[in-house]
């Protein structure tokens, strides 16, 4: 049995493809096509939707108009509203969600970059204004103010002797 090259098996009853025609112009010694000329391919010109361009993002963070207009016509079944900064649950919610990914899912670079998409959206959402000092996502502690580390509580010595480890002690604790 005779070895197939990889040319053969494409040129077996399959149309030609696209970069096909690219690698055999460049063969021949022809400039490739630019936008608007006759044979310039459709599929190389594709317009992408606003919402992952420049046009669709609001400069002080998040979607604009526009930007919200083209995500739904992409994702049918979708409601984006404009964002929510006087309060109310859909900021919450938003503050709490996105609070939770600047810090667990962006690197110290973005975290602390003021011109990041999310620490503009953050501040489009005015998130940091209503977080309580002592809260968790306010990074406080109730009577310290809030430039002093955080303490940190001791744990209990565990008895050495007839337990072995902490959890098998703690779980005899609460037994009692």
């Amino acid at each position: 049995m005779e070895k197939k090259k990889f040319t053969q098996f494409v040129s077996e009853g399959k149309k030609k493809g696209l970069w096909d025609n690219i690698h055999a112009k460049r063969k021949r010694g022809e400039k490739p096509a630019k936008p608007g000329d006759k044979d310039y391919p459709k599929t190389l010109n594709v317009e992408g939707a606003a919402w992952t361009k420049k046009a669709g993002k609001n400069k002080e963070g998040g979607l604009n108009e526009k930007g919200r207009k083209s995500y739904e016509r992409e994702n049918p079944g979708s409601d984006l509203k404009a964002p929510q900064p006087e309060g109310g649950s859909r900021k919450k919610s938003f503050c709490a969600r996105m609070g939770g990914m600047k810090k667990k899912l962006t690197s110290a670079k973005t975290a602390n970059d003021p011109d990041s998409r999310i620490n503009k959206s953050l501040r489009k959402w005015k998130c940091n204004e209503d977080a309580p000092a002592n809260s968790a996502s306010g990074g406080g502690i109730a009577g310290l103010p809030p430039d002093s580390p955080p303490v940190k509580k001791k744990r209990k010595p565990t008895p050495v002797g007839r337990y072995g480890s902490r959890r098998l002690w703690l779980q005899d604790l609460k037994g009692k």
